[in-house]
């Protein structure tokens, strides 16, 4: 073996010092490897970090002087960098969390209940025509509600009196009666004056129509008044569903 040294040391006189090295690089691999096991690193993730390992212990000569614990510190360490850096050694990106989620809409408020010119005399104007409601002359019940040319004269008029809240009648000025509508449930249902009964077909809602303008509502049968879309004087007034078009629509007109 004495000899075989010799003569390989003399072939070739730099490999004994070459192997040296090699076996070094190898024990300073293996140490900080150590170390990356300590650190919690997978072996996969291992793999991946030693061909940089050996470059380095090749490149770098203090560390092949460094004590066999130092080189395990130092294995840890990277080894708890890669897993800070990315998980199992695999590099990630930081990103900026996602904003959190707007808060849901919240509901509208409840519509406000139409101002109405309670107690005063009025003129309801129909807006397709901009005629008014106005009811014959005739005193007794049952005188049908009519459109006309707006006049001033008492049987044009009409007064809105609360019954409680959000429902009210509608006095004719001339004969004190009221309007009201027969109590079929139907469209077509004609809108006459009667003397006041506290029955739903004689108390009507005021809803918002946009504009200033309301529909009114008689509360027996949820449907809206309305004149049949013409022009004339004397068209009806009656009862119908109820549709956002301007003969469904009234305007209060303070005299």
């Amino acid at each position: 073996l004495q000899l075989q040294k010799r003569v390989y040391s003399k072939a070739h006189p730099k490999s004994i010092l070459s192997l040296k090295n090699n076996f070094i690089i190898v024990s300073e691999t293996n140490n900080m490897r150590r170390g990356l096991e300590l650190s919690g690193l997978t072996e996969e993730a291992i793999q991946r970090c030693l061909p940089t390992l050996q470059e380095t212990c090749m490149n770098n000569e203090s560390l092949r002087l460094a004590p066999e614990s130092d080189l395990q510190s130092i294995g840890v360490a990277l080894g708890y960098c890669i897993r800070i850096c990315g998980a199992n050694g695999t590099e990630t990106t930081t990103t900026t969390p996602p904003p959190p989620p707007p808060p849901p809409p919240t509901a509208p408020p409840p519509a406000l209940p139409p101002i109405l010119p309670i107690g005063q005399p009025v003129q309801i104007q129909v807006m397709h025509s901009n005629k008014g409601l106005a009811v014959h002359e005739g005193f007794g019940n049952g005188v049908e509600c009519v459109q006309w040319d707006l006049l001033d004269k008492p049987n044009h008029k009409f007064i809105i009196e609360t019954v409680r809240e959000g429902v009210y009648k509608i006095k004719v000025l001339h004969s004190g009666k009221y309007l009201a509508v027969h109590e079929g449930m139907g469209n077509d249902v004609v809108c006459v004056q009667w003397e006041f009964l506290d029955k739903p077909n004689h108390l009507f809602r005021f809803d918002d129509a946009g504009n200033g303008c309301h529909y009114i509502s008689p509360c027996h049968s949820g449907k809206s008044l309305a004149v049949n879309a013409i022009m004339e004087n004397g068209t009806k007034c009656i009862q119908w569903d109820r549709h956002d078009t301007p003969n469904h629509k009234f305007k209060l007109l303070l005299c």
